[in-house]
């Protein structure tokens, strides 16, 4: 199973590659750069556990029991309460990682469009207008998916 950090570093990688394939929104781009911050901190390390055995904590390697204080209270940082994304077959609890229909969902919200190729009809018209013609060919290609996906 992924650790958070893990699968994080998967969802960067293929942002990135798609960043390079086509233009992306400035949404997604806020997104890259949230993760690599977010991947950049370093991990929080607990400084102790609680066994349930001996109703103690253990603590970590190096710190005491007599290094506090009797009666000493021993505070920790609240973890923040993550609610489940509400998003088409989602229910993700981490902010960056959310099902393919949510993602799909969010892209028609925010006005983020799939990507449209050429459909065979329109592949066999162009190669019967250019035919041997590469750089005319290409040209017009470029041309109707730029039309198709503006």
């Amino acid at each position: 199973m992924n650790t958070d950090k893990e699968l994080m570093q998967q969802a960067l990688k293929k942002l990135e590659f798609f960043s390079h394939m086509k233009s992306v929104s400035e949404d997604t781009m806020r997104l890259i750069t949230a993760l690599r911050e977010r991947l950049e901190q370093p991990e929080q390390e607990p400084v102790g556990w609680f066994d349930a055995d001996s109703n103690s904590v253990q603590w970590k390697d190096g710190l005491r029991n007599c290094d506090l204080a009797d009666r000493q209270p021993f505070y920790t940082a609240q973890q923040p309460q993550m609610q489940p994304c509400a998003g088409r077959n989602c229910g993700s609890t981490n902010p960056n990682l959310h099902s393919a229909e949510c993602f799909e969902d969010y892209e028609k919200a925010t006005g983020m469009r799939a990507w449209h190729g050429l459909t065979d009809e329109e592949k066999a018209e162009l190669d019967a207008e250019y035919g041997d013609d590469t750089l005319a060919h290409l040209d017009a290609i470029e041309a109707k998916l730029r039309e198709k996906n503006a």
